[in-house]
């Protein structure tokens, strides 16, 4: 079995039932992802190109019409995946890349990471939180209290996070 990436298939409601009758029996789909941004910034790329204002504005139009059965089918069957693409292009492809390594990793699916750092909420902290678990797509389900020694020696992070980890002090009150 070979490996295939379908760029805008299926593209909305009747190709999704032909793919159903057709494909769906014979190939196993891993992942579907779908790059959500602004129609300003849709704009803004495709205009680089060499379609029109007006040839631009239908194609979203038509997008906005015709995915949402398709985003709603993968979504039921838990392959939907979703990235910003609202940030420059080495950043949606750098998380098109994570997305891919967690999903196709088998050593990486169903694990779970906790960290609590006692009284070390602050700024720093909840940068951390929101740049590092966010965009990694990590939800946080339970929550308790772990020593900083064993963060900092289990390795899960690079030098950086471990860092900001250790250095981590309560802010001024």
């Amino acid at each position: 079995g070979g490996k295939y990436v379908l760029d805008g298939f299926p593209r909305g409601k009747a190709s999704l039932e032909a793919w159903a009758r057709s494909l769906a029996p014979r190939v196993s789909v891993k992942l579907a992802l779908l790059f959500e941004c602004s129609e300003a910034s849709a704009e803004e790329r495709l205009l680089q190109g060499d379609a029109s204002v007006d040839t631009i504005k239908a194609r979203l139009q038509d997008f906005q019409m015709e995915s949402p059965p398709v985003v709603r089918s993968f979504e039921a069957e838990g392959l939907l995946r979703k990235v910003s693409a609202d940030q420059d292009v080495e950043a949606v492809w750098s998380c098109v890349q994570e997305v891919l390594h967690f999903e196709l990793d088998p050593q990486l699916r169903n694990h779970a990471i906790v960290l609590v750092k006692h009284k070390a909420s602050n700024t720093e902290t909840d940068r951390f939180v929101q740049s590092y678990l966010t965009s990694h797509h990590i939800a946080v389900v339970e929550s308790g209290t772990i020593p900083a020694a064993e963060v900092l020696s289990s390795g899960l992070f690079d030098q950086m996070y471990r860092e900001i980890m250790s250095n981590a002090t309560e802010d001024p009150k």
